[in-house]
């Protein structure tokens, strides 16, 4: 199943740049934001000498419209080490990271790291959802080696030469696999202890991002969840749910489609593959939820409520991707002015938020 591909030597025309080039570190301005974060093995030690490479992925438009087999053309923006405590700090280059940038400002990376022998031991995404110069972004970075198995490693390199340690680092690329799937995720919802005496709506709509997880697997081991991207719909759909009117907990879900997304290295073949989002594909669906609240405020009846805006809250298996990789992954959706809950007051009631107030960062709202 974790064959070479033959498609390596195409992945590599595109990917060649993705090893450390003197390019990235001769660029004549400050280079920011910054990528800092620390490695830890499978066991849980820091990871001293692996290196960090980031690169950005290309808008989801482009992914979505890739067939399988098709080398995906990612941009290099930066390179680091891991110190004696496993941290690690990657200046990015903004100029290389714009040419990714979407109409929302976001961003997709990609953080490739490798052991002291080449051998590549995560594969981890994340998502700039800020602007490009923002300051500092902090990841966690689980290998899928042991401590052990890390120190072998580095024995090893050692002992083998310059010339044999170099052919192994080789450059690792990333070859589209194919459609995985349409997939629920949820992307809202609401709650109430109440039995009537209110409508509670929610829309998503132009142009709104959600940040979905992603999951990896390697050949020797098993799918595991490993970082996030931004997903943004079409900036000319709307889709509102049916209203909550009695008790009950509701999650507003839509679907998005899936693609699995292989890397591939020189010299080595595939070397992980990972599921991810590529598109919002549309349709409604509900489920009840499981929601509690106690930040609270009174309405009197009549009084109309909208979350426009709002830090998004992460619904832990909130994406159902359990029927291709055996659990679900996380879904965050905030609340904006394309994505929505509105509640209606028809008798006087309480609105209450899971993490504060309603006015300020409510996390799920419940009417009581």
């Amino acid at each position: 199943m974790f064959e070479r591909s033959a498609a390596a030597a195409a992945v590599m025309g595109l990917v060649g740049a993705m090893v450390a080039s003197p390019a990235m570190a001769d660029n004549a301005n400050p280079v920011t934001p910054e990528f800092s974060g620390v490695v830890e093995s499978s066991n849980g030690v820091s990871l001293d000498g692996a290196t960090v490479q980031i690169s950005a992925w290309p808008s989801n438009e482009v992914l979505a419209a890739l067939n399988e087999g098709d080398p995906v053309p990612m941009t290099p923006v930066g390179v680091g080490t891991t110190g004696r405590d496993g941290r690690f700090s990657v200046p990015v280059d903004t100029a290389l990271a714009a040419r990714n940038v979407r109409a929302d400002g976001a961003v997709n990376y990609q953080a490739l790291v490798y052991g002291p022998d080449g051998s590549l031991i995560s594969d981890y995404s994340f998502a700039q959802e800020e602007n490009l110069r923002a300051g500092v972004r902090s990841l966690d970075i689980e290998a899928s080696v042991s401590s052990q198995e890390f120190n072998a490693q580095a024995t090893a390199a050692k002992q083998s030469s310059s010339s044999s340690i170099a052919a192994a680092a080789a450059a690792c690329g990333q070859i589209d696999g194919g459609v995985a799937g349409n997939y629920w995720v949820q992307v809202g919802r609401v709650g109430s202890s109440a039995t009537s005496g209110f409508s509670a709506s929610f829309s998503y709509s132009s142009s709104q991002s959600s940040t979905l997880g992603v999951a990896v697997k390697t050949p020797s081991g098993s799918w595991g969840a490993s970082g996030s991207v931004s997903v943004s719909r079409a900036s000319s759909t709307s889709t509102t749910w049916p209203a909550l009117t009695g008790s009950g907990g509701r999650a507003f879900k839509t679907q998005f489609q899936y693609k699995v997304f292989k890397t591939v290295c020189t010299g080595t073949g595939e070397q992980s593959r990972s599921l991810r989002p590529v598109a919002h594909v549309g349709g409604t669906s509900t489920s009840t939820a499981s929601v509690s609240a106690s930040y609270c405020t009174s309405y009197v009846s009549g009084s109309t409520f909208t979350r426009s805006s709002s830090t998004a809250q992460t619904i832990s298996g909130g994406a159902d991707v359990s029927a291709y990789v055996g659990f679900d992954l996380s879904a965050k959706t905030g609340y904006s002015t394309t994505s929505k809950v509105t509640i209606k007051f028809t008798a006087a009631k309480s609105l209450c938020g899971s993490q504060g107030y309603p006015g300020a960062t409510p996390g799920t709202l419940v009417v009581k």
